[in-house]
């Protein structure tokens, strides 16, 4: 146990798995502490039968996407097997932590159980979890009224930056003394499979072409299989696991 330890906040990623325009982050780091960001392989996921190896090779691409931005902070993403809790009450033996920042997850009940074990764990524990919604989307609303406008009033926001101060993140050297305590994951995937790789700056490539070029001619070939490869947006993956976020895509098409 480490004495006068640092308290810091903690950012979960789940399927926001960018930098840019992060709710969690820009709040995490508007927060003034340092922050440390998290993801977890989580084993109840990774046993699911709605996941498979290409949505985890697609993740790992994407973390690493991230990490290729963080070495200019000197810092990178915790990635590890494991599960919430348990990681947590691993970094409450390095860090006081009072604050946990995430998006509100929209997927499975397997999800939205343990969240709901893991707000418990939090008040236990007297942390403080906010979850923001995440692409407008609101859970747990009891009716639909004036959806239309918030929806639209979310997605006409500025985007939020991703601009944190000098020292801010944790360092690589400070997260590999917390590698030793838990177990990493290797983030090693096929090169050779012919899928989309994950991960920001992939994404934008396809949507730079779609919306310079391909966009032209969606309406007429998105039912035709010989062309739709080529003139539909390709962005799905990317949106889904937050690679992009639903904002910037949509002030990208009011662009054009």
């Amino acid at each position: 146990m480490i004495k006068n330890k640092e308290e810091i906040v903690v950012v979960w990623f789940k399927r926001d798995l960018r930098l840019h325009d992060n709710e969690a982050i820009f709040k995490a780091i508007s927060s003034g502490k340092r922050v440390l960001l998290v993801y977890i392989f989580e084993n109840i996921l990774l046993n699911d039968p709605n996941y498979s190896e290409r949505h985890w090779n697609f993740v790992k691409e994407s973390l690493c996407d991230i990490n290729s931005v963080l070495k200019q902070y000197n810092s990178k993403v915790l990635i590890v097997n494991s599960d919430i809790i348990n990681i947590i009450n691993n970094l409450l033996q390095h860090y006081h932590i009072k604050e946990i920042f995430s998006h509100q997850e929209t997927g499975i009940l397997i999800t939205y159980e343990r969240d709901k074990s893991f707000k418990r764990f939090c008040r236990n524990n007297q942390i403080s979890w906010h979850e923001n919604i995440n692409n407008g989307v609101q859970r747990g609303i009891k009716n639909r009224n004036n959806w239309i406008k918030h929806w639209n009033d979310y997605m006409r926001q500025n985007q939020l930056k991703f601009t944190p101060n000098e020292n801010q993140l944790l360092t690589i050297d400070d997260i590999e003394i917390i590698e030793q305590f838990v177990q990493k994951t290797d983030l090693n995937t096929p090169k050779d499979k012919p899928f989309q790789k994950g991960g920001t700056s992939t994404g934008w490539r396809y949507a730079n072409t779609f919306f310079e070029v391909r966009h032209k001619d969606y309406m007429y070939n998105i039912s035709k299989p010989e062309y739709s490869r080529n003139s539909c947006s390709r962005l799905s993956p990317y949106l889904a696991w937050g690679n992009l976020s639903v904002r910037e895509i949509f002030q990208k098409g009011l662009e054009i």
